[in-house]
């Protein structure tokens, strides 16, 4: 069967050890399997959690090394996720929650997901608090994750 060739948003830079001289070296494009099987699936079974698990299966369907995972941008891996395009897909998921068509263009989906952030209640990262809500902040300052949490007093409408 041939490969799925998934075009990195943000490519990654490895760098490559040869006895004493190392190389730096772009990858720009991920090579994955055709389909989901046993043995991808397998490799996550050792995850501390939803994320590792994500990259180990993200590493063992493109044949890269889970510190070269490590380094792929959350908007790579999130078109990743979708490339499948199954129904498990967490992206088609959320896209769907925020009223998109299924199999809407990442690119779309990443938009709504973007515009619907400010409104969430708790921070896309993760790790959310009952009762706080992220602090906004300027544009090219980061994201929620980075800036404090400001306690609410009663759950946004």
């Amino acid at each position: 069967m041939e490969r799925i060739t998934y075009p990195l948003a943000h490519p990654i830079e490895i760098e490559i050890h040869d006895g004493a001289t190392a190389k730096t070296v772009t990858i720009a494009e991920l090579h994955l399997a055709p389909r989901v099987k046993g043995r991808h699936m397998r490799a996550a079974d050792h995850a501390e959690g939803p994320v590792e698990a994500k990259l180990l299966m993200i590493s063992s369907l493109a044949g890269i090394s889970r510190a070269e995972a490590d380094e792929l941008d959350e908007v790579d891996i999130l078109g990743l996720d979708s490339a499948y395009g199954s129904e498990r897909s967490d992206l088609q998921r959320i896209a769907v929650a925020l009223g998109l068509v299924p199999n809407a263009p990442v690119d779309a989906m990443l938009a709504a997901i973007a515009a619907a952030r400010p409104a969430a209640a708790a921070p896309v990262e993760g790790g959310a608090v009952t009762g706080m809500t992220p602090v906004p902040l300027p544009d090219g300052a980061g994201s929620p994750a980075d800036g404090p949490a400001t306690p609410v007093t009663s759950p946004p409408a």
